[in-house]
């Protein structure tokens, strides 16, 4: 039997990755999160211990004191229902797909914050997030995609298209700078 051996950045680098190339191939929700949540944990794992985390310092600067293990236990809800059934066996939910998009960028986020460089997927995800969720995104990353691209256009596009547009990217960069992983 083939055995692999990954440390746990590795870890959460494959999970996020092949979470991306599933979620711009438009396939299956539930997995695409439970591959982004186990790499949100580990990342965030990491992150406490250098305590040097931008994002994490984010959270805790907008969180009320006291309320902290409350919002991460929404946070991680669907994640939780995706891989227990130990307290509610015939449970179901009902689970918005767009939040793997946000789930994944913060993935990204935390990857940086340990200074690692991007991935293809991690660099096309995150521009890709700045273009259809510009509302949570500021400064030079947003201002410099919106150069490049007809954002009148992208408004318009369905769900399945700017999964299909993220794809697309994806294979162009990947063109571009070979299969390799990219710095950013």
């Amino acid at each position: 039997m083939a055995q692999v051996t990954v440390n746990k950045l590795d870890a959460a680098r494959r999970q996020i990755d092949e979470a991306v190339r599933l979620l711009f191939e438009n396939r299956d929700p539930v997995a695409i999160h439970t591959l982004a949540a186990a790499a949100f944990e580990i990342l965030r794992d990491l992150c406490k211990k250098t305590d040097d985390s931008e994002v994490l310092r984010a959270f805790d600067e907008i969180l009320r004191p006291g309320m902290e293990r409350e919002f991460w236990g929404v946070f991680k809800s669907a994640s939780n229902f995706f891989k227990h059934a130990n307290r509610d066996p015939q449970g179901t939910m009902t689970y918005g797909e767009e939040a793997n998009d946000i789930l994944l960028f913060l993935c990204c986020a935390l990857f940086l914050d340990l200074e690692q460089p991007f991935t293809h997927e991690m660099r096309v995800l995150v521009a890709w997030t700045a273009l259809f969720y510009p509302q949570y995104v500021k400064g030079p990353l947003k201002d410099a995609i919106r150069l490049h691209v007809d954002v009148g256009r992208l408004h318009q596009m369905s769900r399945v298209e700017r999964l299909e547009f993220g794809g697309q990217a994806l294979d162009e960069l990947r063109q571009l700078e070979g299969d390799g992983a990219g710095g950013m």
